[in-house]
C-alpha cells in the first residue's frame, strides 16, 4: 500500500499545477467509515471538513483519522467520540463544534465497505477522458489549443507531457529563474548548453539521436518539430490513419518520458545517459508504463 499512496501523492503534486486537488474530484459515499479520512477526504457537503473546520482541525489529536475512529456505534446508538490536543473553549472553536456537530448528527454508519465516486462523470467512475476535460477547464490549461491526450499512456505521462508543453517542468533555467541555487546550469545528457526544455527535447545531441532513432523505427521521415507545441501535433500531420497517429503519439510521449527518466538519472544518482538503453525503452515502453497505469 505504501507504493500506492506514493503514486497518488505524485499524481496530486501533478495535478496540484491545474490548481486540481484529488480530494475534492473524489467523493467518499460513508459505508462502515472505515477507510474514509473524518478531516481529510471530501465525504460531505463537497469539500474537506478541514477545510470548512480549520480551527478545530488544529486541535485535532490525530489528523489523519478515519470516520469510524469519530464515529462510533450504528443508527440510533451512533456516538461520537472527539481526541482533541485540548477541549475547544475559544469562540471560533466552540462555534466550529457546534455547526460540526449540526452538519454530522445524522450520519449512520453500516456494515458494507466504503465507497468512492468520481465527481466529473455521471457514471461515477473515473476516466481519463473525463479528467482530461477537467483538466482542460482549469485556468492553467491553454485556451486555444487543446493537448492531445492519449488514452494508451498512463495518466501520470500525459500529465507530464501538458507540463512540458506549457514549459511547466523543472529544467535547470525554469528553476534558476526561481533564484534557486544550483551547481550548474548545462544541460546533463550533453553538457554542451544550458538546460532548458526546448533544448533537452529538440535541440541536445542525445536527444537528436535518439529522435532520428524513433522514426527510423516507426519508419517515419518527417521535419524535425521546431517547438514543443509542434512535437505533440506532428502525429496529426504524417497522414497514418487515426491508429497508427495515436500509436506515434504514444510513442513521442515514451520519448519524451525516457529523456526526462535519464535526465533525472544523470542528475540525483550520477549516471551516464545511455542511447541503447534509451533506445531498448522506447521500444518496449516498460518505463512508461511502470506502477500500472498511474
Amino acid at each position: 500500500m505504501v507504493g500506492v499512496w506514493k503514486t497518488i501523492a505524485t499524481i496530486n503534486s501533478h495535478l496540484a499545477l491545474f490548481n486540481v486537488s484529488l480530494e475534492k474530484v473524489i467523493t467518499g459515499l460513508v459505508g462502515n467509515g472505515s477507510s474514509i479520512r473524518f478531516w481529510v477526504d471530501t465525504w460531505i457537503d463537497g469539500s474537506p471538513l478541514r477545510e470548512t473546520y480549520p480551527d478545530l482541525y488544529k486541535l485535532e489529536r490525530h489528523k489523519g483519522c478515519f470516520i469510524n475512529e469519530r464515529c462510533t456505534g450504528r443508527g440510533r446508538f451512533t456516538q461520537w467520540e472527539w481526541n482533541w490536543v485540548r477541549p475547544p473553549s475559544s469562540h471560533n472553536e466552540l462555534f466550529e463544534l457546534q455547526n460540526l456537530i449540526t452538519q454530522v448528527i445524522h450520519l449512520s454508519l453500516s456494515a458494507s465497505n466504503d465507497t468512492w465516486e468520481w465527481k466529473y462523470d455521471t457514471s461515477g467512475f473515473f476516466t481519463t477522458k473525463s479528467m482530461k476535460s477537467l483538466l482542460q477547464s482549469t485556468t492553467y490549461g491553454p485556451t486555444h489549443w487543446k493537448f492531445p491526450w492519449n488514452h494508451l499512456a498512463p495518466l501520470k505521462v500525459n500529465i507530464f507531457g501538458w507540463r512540458l508543453e506549457m514549459n511547466r517542468i523543472p529544467t535547470r533555467d525554469q528553476l534558476l529563474s526561481r533564484n534557486i541555487t544550483l551547481t550548474s546550469a548545462q544541460c546533463p545528457l550533453c553538457n554542451s548548453h544550458d538546460e532548458s526544455a526546448p533544448h533537452l527535447f529538440l535541440q541536445c545531441d542525445f536527444a537528436n539521436s535518439l529522435w532520428l532513432f524513433l522514426l527510423s523505427w516507426c519508419n517515419i521521415y518527417i521535419t524535425k518539430p521546431s517547438s514543443l507545441r509542434e512535437l505533440f501535433e506532428i502525429h496529426t500531420t504524417t497522414h497514418l490513419g487515426s491508429t497508427k497517429s495515436s500509436l506515434f503519439n504514444l510513442v513521442i510521449l515514451a520519448y519524451c518520458w525516457i529523456i526526462w527518466k535519464l535526465r533525472n538519472e544523470c542528475i540525483f544518482k550520477n549516471k551516464t545517459p545511455s542511447f541503447r538503453f534509451a533506445a531498448k525503452e522506447i521500444k518496449s515502453g516498460e518505463e512508461m508504463c511502470s506502477d500500472d497505469r498511474n
